[in-house]
């Protein structure tokens, strides 16, 4: 029941994260925190994001286009890249 949850690994967790909590709170919560995974693991499927992208999503294509700067694009970079030279020596 969620009396039972609480009372065996929630309450005892939260308490062990408090800054607080006793060394024997934190094992207490360590220990439950340790048995709710045993219990739960055979039901919760871990997977990593990329995974499951991949199954997801179509493979990744890439486009590389070359094109020319605007003439306003082509003054600031010409500024950028003066004023970082000057500024090396």
């Amino acid at each position: 029941s969620l009396s039972d949850f609480r009372r065996l690994y929630e309450r005892p967790m939260a308490r062990a994260n408090q800054k607080n909590a006793s060394g024997a709170e934190r094992e207490r919560g360590r220990r439950q925190s340790r048995a709710l995974e045993a219990v739960t693991s055979t039901f919760v499927l871990r997977r990593l994001q990329r995974d499951v992208l991949r199954t997801l999503l179509p493979p990744r294509s890439e486009a590389l286009l070359f094109c020319r700067p605007t003439p306003r694009q082509r003054e600031l970079y010409l500024d950028v890249a003066g004023r970082a030279s000057r500024s090396i020596g």
